[in-house]
């Protein structure tokens, strides 16, 4: 699991999260008060794929001056109610 948070313009905060919001390997968006105003979350399978998104795709949004990544290395404690990270399974219902 990544977290990979974001400084964007304050002005530009909603539509840059909207953005980071639509990529396919972004799980969980939030906005967020501190040192950044965006906390991305997403799972990878490489290092190459986390820097691929944050430097390449979330850099590249007009009005992100910083992007800075974390990576969870040792679960203590993960509730699956308050937030569930996983893939997207859609049925025929949703399609509707």
């Amino acid at each position: 699991m990544a977290f990979i948070g974001v400084q964007a313009e304050v002005s530009d905060v909603r539509e840059v999260a909207r953005k980071i919001a639509d990529l396919a390997q972004v799980n969980a968006v939030m906005l967020t008060m501190g040192r950044f105003n965006i906390l991305a979350i997403c799972l990878f399978n490489s290092l190459d794929h986390l820097h691929e998104v944050a430097s390449d795709k979330i850099l590249a949004i007009p009005g992100v001056h910083h992007v800075e990544t974390s990576i969870a290395v040792k679960t203590l404690k993960y509730n699956a109610r308050v937030v569930r990270i996983t893939e997207v399974q859609t049925t025929s219902d949703d399609a509707d």
